[in-house]
């Protein structure tokens, strides 16, 4: 496992899904407010 620490604050929202990934293997930017 890789940590990854984003450089502004937030949250995130993921769903895992039946496939090759496994739980965790999720980051993305889900909105930011401007």
């Amino acid at each position: 496992p890789q940590e990854i620490r984003a450089k502004m604050s937030g949250m995130l929202a993921a769903r895992h899904f039946p496939g090759l990934v496994k739980a965790g293997d999720c980051a993305a930017v889900v909105a930011v407010h401007v």
